[in-house]
């Protein structure tokens, strides 16, 4: 093991943002199976949302969820679905006023997979046609934040509130004049664990020399698997912004529980819900997302998941007593199997917005 892998493996297993998904929520799992016992079903939490597929614990139509949004509030997403014709829906997002670089993204997708930023026609005609998934192409939003704000309401009450907020940070360089992009990237911990994939996707990228002072976007996708840092924003929680969140999502029947992925002109308009885009809202297994903040201590980080479990119960049980019934072991676990043994992972085409 070379000094550069020894240090990438310290920084790992000691920096818990970087532990293996899987590994981190190993002590979540009894709290979780001390919910289902009380729920009395396994998959309880499929009954939280019961206005989004499988209450949004995987696999949920992006579109489906997003067409309950005020288009006041969203980004504009036009959907092709695979075996259209391709020439239709580059028409139709002609007619809706598409500027580039626009977002292209998987229908159904996880964790940053499958999401390219485009620059032109040719490109989007490419993908398409070479993919057999449903796909959303989405305009680029270029305002100064991105924010994932978590939300929840009880089912018997009319106020919910925000529950967590994360600002996201991109993985970006700033030159020097003298170093090419490789190296200024090897002087951020945090791209250490991207190098392997940036070689492959983007070599002529990492060697660019940008200018003294020239920054350099590496990576477009805000996802902290991808290299994004994920900052604690829980101070721009305030009772105007629960009141905000309650407007927004008082159009979508049957949500409960989610964090919306947006961005945001200022942090002043986002206060207010004005000048924002919302591009994706996740469901029942959304991530209080500040706890992935370097700073923000391991043990508060589980007590944050703790309370948002039983928050997800109290939503269940309550959609539970109203009829919703929550999905048998049997079904999800086989539509668990076959999501994840037929999942591909193309990676993300850079192109500069």
């Amino acid at each position: 093991m070379n000094y550069f892998r020894l240090r990438r493996f310290v920084l790992k297993w000691t920096h818990y943002e970087y532990w293996p998904w899987l590994f981190f929520y190993i002590p979540v799992i009894p709290v979780y199976l001390y919910y289902a016992i009380r729920a009395r079903y396994f998959y309880f939490n499929t009954a939280a949302n019961p206005g989004i597929d499988l209450g949004g614990l995987f696999g949920e139509s992006k579109i489906g969820i997003l067409d309950h949004i005020d288009p006041k509030y969203k980004a504009l997403t036009q959907i092709h679905v695979c075996g259209e014709n391709i020439d239709e829906t580059l028409e139709k997002i002609q007619r809706m006023n598409f500027k580039f670089p626009v977002i292209l993204k998987p229908n159904k997708g996880q964790r940053g997979d499958q999401v390219f930023v485009i620059q032109t026609f040719d490109q989007i005609r490419e993908i398409l046609a070479k993919d057999a998934i449903d796909f959303l192409i989405q305009e680029y939003v270029n305002y100064s934040y991105e924010l994932g704000v978590l939300y929840g309401r009880l089912p018997n009450e009319t106020k919910g509130s925000v529950r967590s907020i994360v600002m996201k940070n991109f993985l970006t360089v700033t030159g020097d004049g003298k170093q090419n992009v490789r190296q200024l990237l090897l002087n951020n911990p945090r791209a250490w664990f991207q190098m392997e994939r940036f070689e492959k996707e983007i070599p002529e990228i990492l060697n660019q020399t940008p200018g003294k002072n020239t920054e350099v976007l590496v990576e477009p996708v805000g996802n902290h698997c991808k290299g994004t840092e994920f900052i604690n924003a829980n101070h721009l929680i305030t009772d105007d912004l629960h009141e905000v969140f309650d407007r927004i999502s008082g159009s979508f029947k049957g949500f409960y529980y989610g964090r919306y992925d947006l961005r945001a002109e200022s942090l002043e308009a986002f206060s207010r819900g004005e000048s924002i885009k919302v591009f994706e809202l996740n469901g029942v297994t959304s991530d209080p997302g500040h706890i992935f903040d370097k700073n923000y201590p391991l043990l508060k980080a589980y007590r944050d998941l703790y309370r948002e479990l039983g928050f997800i119960y109290q939503v269940s049980v309550q959609n539970i007593k109203k009829g919703v019934k929550p999905l048998s072991f049997r079904f999800i676990t086989k539509l668990l199997w076959g999501h994840f043994r037929n999942r591909k992972k193309l990676g993300t085409l850079f192109v500069k917005p």
